[in-house]
């Protein structure tokens, strides 16, 4: 895992409708950007990693295209813009509020061209080996939040999302520029994300944290109620 790198935003591929864009014009400084590597033609994972994303996102009350930009880009050699249009259609078949502008992007290399795709691969830390026998990849599940100045931000490798460690990651990869109140409220004073557990948990060293802050807060309130100014006059009361 590569956590707090930034991407190579000036990679170019070809998308969905078969125009020239670079990985900046999706990761573009506005939103929050989940990045999923695949190979149109597999038969398991991919699919899998996919499904498991629309399920939890589709729990999760963020909008793609408003909070949230989805980008799924294949590393197979071989593999063009039209495999990309048609695994778009499908997925938007299933996932309908993602057929926005800037919702869901497909992409490939030029003429199935993998070179670019190796190295934004290489840049989140997915590994993948092309298996000559079977003609299919073996490679990890993942999903890589990234932020929407392009740096990473969080990993899920998984087949299941739930919907809230999807907001939680979503949150944090938005820099402040995603969630309610209350979203930032729980990431910043209450949660952590927990490698063991794959997930978001409660934060004893954060709750502890808040509830020193919470504690000088409350004793400065109490001394401003007990030392304060005579109205009208230059003297201090003490109260008893």
């Amino acid at each position: 895992e590569r956590l707090g790198e930034k991407l190579p935003l000036d990679l170019t591929f070809i998308d969905e409708n078969g125009e020239s864009v670079t990985l900046g014009d999706v990761v573009n400084g506005e939103l929050p950007v989940l990045i999923a590597p695949v190979y149109y033609r597999c038969p398991q994972l991919c699919t899998l990693v996919l499904n498991g994303m629309v399920d939890g996102l589709d729990e999760v009350q963020f909008q793609p295209g408003k909070d949230y930009r989805l980008l799924s880009f294949t590393f197979a050699e071989g593999e063009d813009y039209e495999l990309s249009a048609a695994k778009r259609s499908a997925y938007l078949t299933r996932f309908p509020s993602a057929d926005v502008d800037g919702g869901w992007t497909f992409l490939a290399g030029a003429e199935g061209d993998d070179t670019n795709a190796k190295t934004l691969c290489s840049a989140i830390g997915f590994g993948y080996t092309y298996h000559e026998p079977s003609g299919e990849y073996i490679h990890p599940a993942c999903v890589a939040f990234i932020s929407p100045d392009g740096f990473i931000t969080r990993y899920m490798n998984d087949v299941a999302f739930p919907p809230k460690d999807l907001r939680l990651a979503i949150v944090e990869a938005g820099n402040g520029k995603v969630g309610s109140p209350l979203d930032k409220f729980l990431l910043f004073t209450c949660f952590a994300y927990n490698a063991d557990s794959a997930g978001y948990s409660v934060s004893v060293m954060k709750l502890m944290r808040s509830g020193g802050i919470l504690t000088v807060a409350c004793v400065a309130i109490a001394l401003g109620t007990q030392f304060r100014p005579r109205i009208g006059g230059g003297q201090t009361v003490v109260t008893s």
